[in-house]
């Protein structure tokens, strides 16, 4: 805890942290760098490249839109726990898996996989538990629920599976972990290398849970952004410590990945956007002037094409006219809310996405307008 407190403190002034990803069956190998001197997370590659980056305001507008009241994915009698560990499963045709756990209870686990299983599969399972990781203990089970995506609050692509057959010692066990303290019942260890290379401080990965103060993202000043780099969740709080929602390291990943514009902001979007090419002309706060071409836009935003794009949280003024009316000049204040640094696709050029911070409303239902035209005519072809 001494180590954490004084990565803390090299946070609070402005420090970077490097968070490498260990338990995603995708992106195991990549790093999340947290830059809490320019609110920005910036995903590296396995050999440090960098692959894209979003802005902190950007990630909490994520985890705001993606938060809905919850149902129960299933009727639980029995405490849980978040756990990773390893688990290995055969089907009754006898295909066999092993893959990682990420939570247990005395009446069943979470398997994450990408390829889940249908609901009422019967499963012959053996796991391990991490206080004796070379023991594997037996049961049988049945899927009860899957999650085949990366959920919008906390769960990895998986299936939840129900134990159908136990040995009540082996239970009993499993419920004393559950019940013990958090030291008693730490993951297995994964390949969790340093995560303050840049800083120098020295901890162990399963006590790594950093809470991050937002300063400078318009809107959401003194909330806060926690890092659990043993579940591999950012959760965000309010200023008062209420939890307001939470996203896997997966989903964010995938957000920056994420090809198709649409797919990238369909939760954080209130309007939505069309591809149209119209001339932009933008400049920095230092006064520099660049033109480009939009590669889309919406009444929320557009994206500027670049192979030089700015840094997210970058502001802008930009200025551009719409096909109908090029007499017309649309002005508006904007940030850089993220950036795709080289092509995607054939199709996808480098540049920026931005979002509008003051626009006219006229000029905004006019973007309204004729976005639905342009898609209703997609939709049409």
């Amino acid at each position: 805890m001494k180590c954490c407190a004084i990565l803390a403190l090299q946070i609070e002034r402005g420090g970077r942290v490097k968070y490498p990803v260990s338990s995603s069956l995708r992106h195991k190998g990549k790093a999340l760098d947290l830059d809490a001197a320019r609110e920005v997370i910036t995903l590296l590659g396995i050999n440090g490249e960098l692959m894209g980056n979003l802005s902190w305001d950007f990630v909490i507008d994520q985890i705001l839109a993606y938060r809905k009241p919850q149902a129960s994915r299933e009727t639980r009698n029995e405490p849980r726990v978040t756990l990773t560990f390893r688990v290995k499963y055969t089907t009754p045709e006898g295909q066999q898996f092993e893959s990682r756990a990420g939570g247990i209870g005395g009446g069943g686990l979470f398997i994450e996989s990408l390829s889940t299983l249908p609901v009422g599969t019967k499963l012959a399972l053996e796991f391990s538990l991490p206080e004796q990781p070379s023991e594997w203990l037996p049961a049988k089970g049945l899927v009860a629920w899957v999650c085949p995506k990366a959920d919008q609050y906390t769960f990895s692509p998986g299936m939840g599976v129900r134990f159908t057959e136990i040995n009540p010692d082996i239970r009993n066990r499993v419920l004393e972990l559950v019940k013990s303290p958090p030291a008693r019942r730490s993951s297995q260890p994964s390949d969790y290398a340093s995560a303050t290379e840049s800083s120098g401080v020295q901890y162990q990965y399963k006590d790594l849970t950093m809470k991050f103060t937002v300063i400078t993202a318009e809107g959401h000043e003194g909330k806060v952004l926690e890092m659990n780099a043993d579940r591999e969740v950012i959760t965000l709080h309010s200023a008062t410590g209420e939890l307001l929602g939470a996203l896997p390291w997966g989903t964010i990943i995938e957000q920056i990945l994420a090809g198709d514009d649409d797919v990238r902001f369909a939760h954080a979007r209130s309007h939505p956007r069309a591809p149209l090419a119209v001339k932009v002309r933008y400049t920095t706060p230092e006064g520099k002037q660049f033109d480009s071409l939009t590669g889309g836009i919406g009444a929320g935003g557009l994206f500027i094409e670049s192979s030089t794009p700015l840094a997210p949280g970058t502001e802008l003024s930009v200025e551009f006219a719409l096909p109908d009316r090029p007499w017309e000049k649309y002005k508006a204040t904007a940030k850089v809310a993220w950036i795709r640094n080289k092509p995607e696709r054939h199709l996808l050029f480098p540049g920026m996405g931005i979002q509008f911070t003051n626009i006219d409303e006229k000029a905004r239902k006019e973007l309204i307008e004729l976005v639905d035209a342009l898609n209703r005519s997609r939709l049409a072809t």
